[in-house]
């Protein structure tokens, strides 16, 4: 982790293939790993939205997934077009970044949520093998 902690996570994912198994399991792992929390530091960032031939409403709307995992993280996303090398793209998200940054008071993603997160992996780990004897 960064010092004194992130204000901001990215998640990435392409709109030109199908979302996988193995983005699922990621998802999971970054929920599981850094906990609820962490979803109010979370924008996803959809890369190749020159290849969807869609709003990208329309494309949520179908995509119950994605729309479930936007909607955790506060309706916040962006997407970027491949093909236009427009630096606006970048400036816009940094302004996504800022308005989240100042909803959140100016707090980062701390040690202490982490530990957290990571105490609630533990406890969930014990309670389980207790139920599986």
């Amino acid at each position: 982790m960064s010092v004194p902690g992130p204000h901001a996570f990215l998640m990435v994912i392409r709109l030109d293939v199908k979302f996988t198994d193995e983005e699922k399991n990621t998802v999971k792992w970054m929920q599981d790993n850094f906990g609820e929390e962490a979803a109010r530091y979370t924008i996803i960032l959809f890369t190749r939205g020159d290849q969807l031939h869609m709003s990208i409403e329309k494309f949520l709307t179908k995509n119950k997934q994605i729309n479930e995992l936007v909607r955790q993280c506060g309706g916040r996303y962006h997407i970027f077009n491949n093909i236009d090398k427009n630096p606006a793209q970048v400036t816009e998200l940094f302004k996504k970044i800022d308005i989240m940054v100042k909803k959140n008071g100016g707090e980062h993603y701390t040690n202490k949520m982490y530990k957290e997160a990571q105490k609630k992996i533990m406890m969930k780990k014990v309670e389980d093998t207790a139920l599986s004897k």
